[in-house]
Formats: structure tokens, C-alpha cells, sequence
């Protein structure tokens, strides 16, 4: 019987962490923009907004599940990179892959629980 070689390990394993980083992004998305319990939230910044910058920014932000995806993703990107200890060249590009694929897969979750 073969043994499976470790770098095979390394792969299935790199790829599990950035399904789970895909799947982690998208829940988080979707409860900062869509979810209720994040609502009274959304709808403060909502109600300051006119008043103050930093508001109608922060409110701009929590309103666009594109927006909010960008900025979680580098935060969830850093910490796989951090942990997995992967070259600091491929941070932005796992950034924005991480942010398209949970867009994505929010955009088709949302026409699921829609219909």
C-alpha cells in the first residue's frame, strides 16, 4: 500500500482552510448587511448619517454586501495568512478571491431564501 505523499496533505488541507475562509466570509457578510440582528445597528449609523462623516461612511459600508466583503475578507485573508504562514505576495490576491467567491455565493443564497 502507498503512502500519500505530504505535499498532496499540504494541498487538500490549503484548500479546505480556503472553502472554510469562503464560507466564514459569506456568513459574515451577510449578518453585518442582511441578518436582523445587526439591524438596530445599521439603522442607527442610518439615523446619524446626515449629521456625521464617519456615520454616512460607516453607513455606506453596512449597507453594500460588496463593500462589507472587501474589507472582511482582508480581515479573514490576514488571519489565514498569519496562521498558515503563506507568502506575504499572495495576501491581495487571496483577498480578492475570497471576496468574489462569498459575494458570489451570497448573491446565489440570497435568490434562494427570496423565493
Amino acid at each position: 500500500m502507498s503512502k500519500v505523499p505530504r505535499y498532496h496533505d499540504r494541498v487538500v488541507f490549503d484548500f479546505a482552510v480556503g472553502a472554510l475562509a469562503v464560507l466564514a466570509l459569506a456568513r459574515l457578510n451577510r449578518l453585518a448587511v442582511r441578518d436582523i440582528i445587526t439591524a438596530p445597528l445599521r439603522h442607527a449609523l442610518k439615523a446619524r448619517a446626515p449629521h456625521a462623516a464617519a456615520a454616512r461612511w460607516a453607513t455606506a459600508l453596512l449597507m453594500c454586501h460588496w463593500c462589507t466583503g472587501i474589507w472582511f475578507s482582508a480581515a479573514v485573508t490576514a488571519y489565514v495568512h498569519h496562521h498558515m504562514s503563506w507568502s506575504w505576495w499572495l495576501y491581495p490576491v487571496t483577498t480578492l478571491a475570497i471576496a468574489q467567491l462569498a459575494s458570489d455565493y451570497t448573491d446565489q443564497t440570497n435568490g434562494i431564501l427570496e423565493r
